[in-house]
């Protein structure tokens, strides 16, 4: 049935009715609107809370680190440290790999530190006899030159 056939009051109706479920819905979304807001800002708070902890945490393992750091500087200068002048070496007096090898440089060759250091000849030492020989290769044709005789060169 057409539109301008119906009576007029039908109309009517579905506009109230619309009206009513239009107003509904709206109250619904508001309610839902509120409600979820409220959760998130929970959420919002929850999550700064949570921010600041882990903060909090990054500061107590960098604090943790710089004591440690402290205590090893203080174990490495015997607690002399702010008695060290500027322009000595920052290694001087830690016994570095650099003082290390100046004492073996020196002779001290078992590390002994401060002991004094001898150096003396070896008393049983006999130096080795001269020879045309290299050491791995043979002189099989009795010519002395050890080197030549494992190339095999054939004549066609």
């Amino acid at each position: 049935m057409p539109a301008w056939m119906l009576p007029p009051r039908t109309g009517l109706a579905a506009k109230e009715q619309a009206g009513k479920l239009g107003d509904e819905i709206l109250d619904r979304a508001a309610k839902a609107g509120a409600s979820l807001k409220g959760k998130t800002d929970a959420f919002i708070d929850h999550a700064n809370r949570e921010a600041e902890k882990m903060k909090l945490e990054d500061s107590i393992r960098e604090a943790k680190a710089a004591a440690e750091q402290a205590e090893a500087r203080a174990r490495a200068f015997d607690g002399k440290e702010g008695e060290r002048k500027a322009g000595n070496s920052t290694l001087s007096g830690t016994d570095s790999f650099f003082d290390r090898a100046d004492r073996f440089a020196s002779g001290d060759y078992h590390n002994e530190g401060g002991k004094e250091v001898r150096v003396q000849d070896d008393p049983d030492y006999q130096p080795k006899k001269k020879s045309d020989l290299i050491a791995g290769f043979l002189d099989t044709d009795g010519d002395g030159d050890s080197l030549i005789d494992d190339a095999i060169i054939e004549e066609e």
